[in-house]
């Protein structure tokens, strides 16, 4: 997860220059000998930079706005790989346009301030309703204008409403935040559709406030998992408690965490970049998981070797998406890499949606 100091830089990219590459072969060596020991002074300044927050501030975190998991295309992706785990029905409609709600959502959120403008909203919608191309100068994509066009949009039993009409027309006057009657829309079929079937068991390190978990909750999803979490910020896990006080969450660090159990799927959201030791962990959570690996990332790119970056009293690295892809595939698991607005332009012919640094890694055990 990204930690609240930098809640506003997690989308700029930036590279610090007292950052220093490493070969990743010497740190696999080097990692290969390392202890939790080797890394306590490390969790406790993490740590540290959570606790400083209260206990509201970090239940809020993460979980609005383009990190909404409701919306966020790297959760979406995550509870995806869940769904088709678990279940051997073919929702792959349903998923491409949950992915295309997560693009329209995107940019509406992108244009927040005109968003919060009743006189803007009539006009987009009236713009939508006559297949306009701009209003007020600023275009309307044209894989929104399909979309309104196409919904409501009917998929086997489940129908899909015009979510995009209600974005316009449910928002409350003033509030830069999309309408919770339209961003539930994918929650609302998922849980209408989805029927308890197989168990499989799930771990998610760093799951902070429970953030992921919420919507995994509100679907009925987690009545087909064993469902673990562990957060090194104690206020983070007794928020979760407070929510879900049936859920096993607990307080631990990844460097530290040992079991002998083996788990389904581990998914992890926004740690690595935070972490000295990347190889070190991933490794021990490879070992761990005899499934699937979903691991979201926020500073990713297409470069040679990760950039560890000590920041403050902690690390903002920028992550090799190859590296990660050879270390899993090293420990026995199939990698996809999938650049978040790649897939956008991809899918939807989508510019510039989402956080340019924004990668997901999708690991099968092969």
């Amino acid at each position: 997860m990204v930690s609240p100091e930098n809640k506003n830089e997690s989308h700029s990219g930036a590279v610090d220059k007292s950052a220093r590459k490493f070969d990743l072969n010497q740190e696999k060596e080097s990692q290969s000998q390392a202890s939790p020991s080797l890394f306590e002074q490390e969790s406790e300044k993490l740590k540290a930079s959570w606790m400083r927050h209260d206990e509201q501030f970090l239940r809020d975190y993460l979980v609005s706005s383009v990190q909404d998991p409701r919306i966020n295309p790297q959760s979406i992706l995550a509870r995806h790989t869940i769904i088709n785990q678990i279940s051997d029905t073919d929702f792959s409609k349903i998923q491409i346009n949950e992915l295309l709600f997560s693009a329209i959502a995107q940019w509406f959120y992108s244009h927040c301030d005109d968003i919060s403008d009743s006189y803007f909203r009539d006009a987009v919608f009236y713009a939508l309703e006559k297949s306009a191309e701009n209003v007020e100068g600023i275009i309307i994509p044209q894989f929104i204008r399909n979309a309104f066009q196409m919904l409501p949009l009917r998929i086997g039993d489940v129908t899909i409403p015009n979510y995009i009409k209600l974005f316009l027309t449910e928002h409350i006057g003033g509030n830069t935040s999309l309408p919770d009657v339209a961003l539930n829309t994918f929650a609302q079929i998922w849980k209408n559709i989805l029927t308890k079937t197989r168990a499989i068991s799930l771990l998610e390190p760093a799951c902070g406030s429970a953030n992921d978990f919420r919507v995994i909750y509100s679907i009925g999803l987690h009545n087909s998992l064993e469902y673990t979490g562990f957060d090194i910020c104690e206020k983070n896990i007794s928020n979760a408690k407070l929510m879900f006080p049936e859920i096993q969450f607990f307080v631990d660090d990844v460097y530290r965490y040992e079991t002998t159990k083996t788990y389904d799927i581990i998914m992890v959201h926004d740690l690595f970049e935070h972490l000295s030791g990347v190889d070190f962990v991933l490794a021990k959570f490879c070992k761990l998981c005899k499934g699937s690996l979903i691991l979201s990332f926020f500073n990713m790119a297409l470069i040679d070797e990760h950039i560890i970056m000590p920041y403050e009293i902690y690390y903002w690295n920028r992550l090799s998406a190859q590296k990660i892809s050879n270390l899993i595939q090293e420990c026995g698991f199939y990698p996809q890499i999938i650049h978040i607005n790649t897939m956008f332009k991809e899918l939807f012919d989508a510019d510039n949606l989402y956080n340019p640094n924004g990668y997901s890694i999708i690991g099968r055990k092969v």
